[in-house]
């Protein structure tokens, strides 16, 4: 028993050392860099209460686990920097040798098991990795954006770097990630905090912002051409926002669910179209589109109810947009 407890106190001495390892996140007040222990408390209390938006049924317990082990080896291998390309190369290698020394502190059963646990991370395939990997990025994305970009600033990141980092985000949770993407990314890149290279992918990620090859930004585009924002009542009373050139057509893909339906449809099913808007480019109505996803549920019915657009502030100029009168029948 007693040799037992010496390793595992051991392994508790040695991981202390996490604390002092600086990453190059801002905490929210802007001026002082992150630790990993804080980076991995952080992102487990986040999971504990954002679990409700996985894709699929977690271990809960299993997936807190993985989040405070995963950086561990960071005591030996280091931070690699998200967009430290050359660092990327031999990272691998870093934290295998690492994860062999530090869980091997432990009795072999426990060091084995964390091993496992830590493997599973890396190998990001099971329910509860790919949440734990939509922590994993979800958790910088709003302290950068937190921080007013700062970190993105200084390092002069790219759209196409941050999109690239969180391809399979989406995985995880497409809830989390359509809302990172829209409250976290999206407003960055209105304000260069960071630099935008990626105009067709960006479009690609505007939730539901057409369905036509992207031609150009939909925040800066002034491309004259009728596009409409449109918000979509769901049967469990949600509310969907989208963006179409094509406004019946765009209803039929959402009631019928076929292949072109947005993901969010198809597991909250159509019930009426509540409102849309008519607007002179797809800039104008992507932004429109942004805008209603910040307000929250009570500022919407009240958009919805009394077309009243000052629950964007001056964030807005009303006089772009022209609310439908006559909406297509069938989906009323």
């Amino acid at each position: 028993m007693s040799e037992r407890l010496d390793k595992q106190f051991d392994f508790f001495r040695e991981i202390d050392k996490e604390k002092s390892i600086k990453r190059q996140t801002y905490l929210t007040d802007g001026e002082t860099k992150e630790n990993d222990a804080e980076h991995a408390w952080h992102m487990a209390v986040m999971a504990i209460l954002l679990s409700e938006y996985a894709n699929e049924r977690l271990d809960v317990l299993k997936t807190v686990t993985m989040l405070l082990i995963h950086d561990i080896v960071e005591i030996d291998a280091g931070d690699t920097y998200a967009y430290d390309e050359d660092g990327k190369k031999t990272q691998r290698q870093r934290e295998k040798k690492a994860a062999d020394r530090i869980f091997g502190l432990l009795p072999d059963d426990q060091g084995k098991r964390l091993y496992e646990i830590w493997e599973e991370f890396e190998a990001a395939e099971t329910a509860e990795a790919k949440f734990a990997h939509t922590m994993d990025k979800l958790q910088p994305v709003m302290l950068n954006s937190a921080a007013d970009g700062r970190s993105w600033s200084e390092h002069g990141v790219k759209l196409s770097q941050i999109l690239s980092r969180n391809k399979n985000t989406a995985d995880g949770s497409k809830t989390l990630w359509e809302y990172s993407l829209n409250n976290f990314i999206k407003p960055n890149l209105e304000k260069g905090r960071i630099k935008n290279d990626a105009d067709e992918k960006l479009v690609e990620l505007c939730n539901d912002c057409c369905n036509e090859p992207a031609q150009s930004n939909p925040l800066e585009s002034k491309q004259c051409c009728v596009y409409y924002t449109y918000m979509l009542r769901c049967e469990d009373n949600s509310v969907y926002t989208g963006v179409a050139a094509d406004l019946e057509k765009r209803m039929n893909d959402h009631f019928s669910k076929n292949k072109d339906c947005a993901k969010y449809t198809k597991t909250h099913a159509a019930l009426r179209l509540d409102a849309a808007w008519e607007s002179d480019g797809k800039a104008e109505a992507c932004r429109l589109e942004y805008r209603i996803k910040q307000l929250p549920r009570n500022k919407k019915e009240q958009l919805i109810n009394d077309n009243d657009f000052s629950v964007f502030g001056e964030k807005l100029n009303c006089e772009e947009y022209r609310r439908l009168t006559s909406l297509p029948e069938k989906y009323r």
